[in-house]
């Protein structure tokens, strides 16, 4: 399996990559939206875990681009981000999200979701 994290925050990107190396998933990082979208569009990862707090290009705004592309609308996307009101739930839910995790995060609980929501859909090979 194939991860993308997209996370203006670096160390929050260094972590989840090695996060998903030691669960033998292969991490493909982007450090903003811009770039995660061309990371998505040219890899076509299996899942991405998305921050909505970006300031060249926010999360929401990658996932409706995600979702208006057909060459990357079916690939599950999970935000990870520090919002935990049900406003922003709601909102990455009405825009296609796939899960929804906030920081901090618990390891274990984080995996379940990337392992729930890539089994649930087929992205595109």
């Amino acid at each position: 399996m194939r991860v993308l994290v997209v996370d203006d925050d670096p160390d929050i990107v260094m972590v989840l990559g090695l996060l998903m190396k030691a669960n033998g998933i292969t991490a493909l990082t982007a450090t903003g939206g811009v770039e995660g979208l061309e990371k998505a569009r040219a890899d076509k990862p299996d899942v991405i875990l998305l921050d909505i707090m970006m300031p060249d290009m926010d999360g929401y705004e990658v996932i409706k681009e995600l979702r208006s592309d057909e060459s990357t609308k079916g690939i599950p996307v999970i935000f990870v981000t520090a919002r935990t009101d049900a406003e922003h739930r709601e909102r990455a839910e009405s825009l296609g999200a796939d899960g929804y995790v906030t920081k901090p995060y618990e390891r274990n609980s984080l995996m379940e979701v990337i392992r729930r929501v890539a089994g649930s859909r087929t992205a595109p090979s």
